[in-house]
């Protein structure tokens, strides 16, 4: 088990080490100049020049390279071109936003795609399934942004139940403590919302598969014959079965959440990692870049780890030596 655990670590670490040489790479690749885009179109050469040199960006890409990577072992991605100003810092400064709106709708879309599963198990191509299919899947094939602009218009501004941008309430008192939390997690309901619909789908097509399958097995009817309720049966034999394949996919897809995090943060106007991504892209600001997309990468890494444990968690006969 221990040289399982150390060839994983050291898996992760090479991955790690290898997306984000080519992460600096496409880096050096992309068009553009963040000394032009900071000092505008009209500079002089001579000014140009000395705003390289005060970045760095004049040196060669290989010199960038082994400078920045000599950092990154230290744990210090850099400064900031734009903030001027520890590329770490900015980033914890705003990841806590990111988690606060990823972490709740990765477990609501697991709770609800779930608890939807379970009931369209109960009577397979029945009405009730049929109709919860449509649901889930009209809300899979529309793009997450789709979502989120239509929660805005019906909670927001027809029945103004909820708050549209931001985290707090501008007009409001600055205050602290429970009543900042609260306006908070009010102006997070429809963003949290929008990012969990579509991972809700997902949930949803995965544990039904699972559940029907469980369904046919011999163990099922037996649970049955004993006496036991469907829906009993369904939560007690069938869904451990279908938390394993859950699992798996949840953990593959957390990527994709991060992803669609982005999209949700520009449109409510969150202040979180996916928003200082677009910022930092646009200001031709590569360091800042390059530390947010490392730390998105970080974060998947974790959680396929998370969903690694989970899956072995489920089903113990998955060891270490497994794939």
């Amino acid at each position: 088990m221990g040289r399982g655990l150390a060839a994983r670590i050291a898996g992760a670490v090479l991955t790690f080490w290898a997306i984000a040489s080519g992460l600096f790479v496409l880096m050096q690749l992309a068009p553009g100049d963040a000394a032009l885009a900071l000092g505008g179109d009209f500079q002089t050469a001579r000014t140009l020049a000395a705003e390289q040199a005060r970045l760095g960006t004049d040196a060669g890409p290989g010199a960038r390279y082994l400078d920045w990577m000599r950092g990154l072992v230290r744990g210090d991605p850099g400064q900031s071109l734009q903030y001027r100003a520890p590329v770490a810092r900015i980033i914890a400064e705003r990841l806590p936003v990111t988690l606060a709106l990823v972490l709740p709708a990765f477990v609501l879309s697991a709770l609800a795609g779930t608890g939807l599963a379970l009931r369209a198990a109960r009577a397979p191509g029945g009405t009730g399934d049929r109709l919860t299919a449509l649901a889930v899947l009209t809300l899979y094939a529309l793009p997450v942004y789709a979502v989120a602009h239509l929660l805005i218009v019906i909670f927001a501004l027809n029945l103004g139940w909820l708050p549209v941008q931001g985290l707090r309430d501008l007009r409001a008192p600055a205050t602290g403590g429970g009543a900042a939390l609260l306006d908070a997690a009010r102006h997070l309901v429809l963003p949290i919302t929008a990012l969990a619909s579509q991972q809700m789908a997902l949930v949803w097509l995965v544990v039904r598969a699972g559940l029907l399958e469980a369904r046919a097995a011999p163990h099922f009817a037996t649970a049955l014959a004993k006496g036991l309720a469907p829906s009993v049966a369904l939560r007690r034999h069938a869904l451990p079965q279908a938390g394993l394949a859950l699992a798996a996919a949840l953990g593959a897809r957390f990527a994709g959440l991060l992803t669609a995090a982005t999209l949700i943060e520009v449109v409510f106007g969150l202040p979180g990692l996916g928003r200082l991504m677009v910022q930092a892209a646009l200001a031709r600001d590569h360091p800042l870049l390059l530390g947010c997309f490392l730390c998105a990468v970080l974060l998947t890494l974790l959680a396929n780890a998370a969903a690694d444990a989970a899956c072995r968690g489920l089903d113990p006969r998955i060891g270490m030596q497994g794939p």
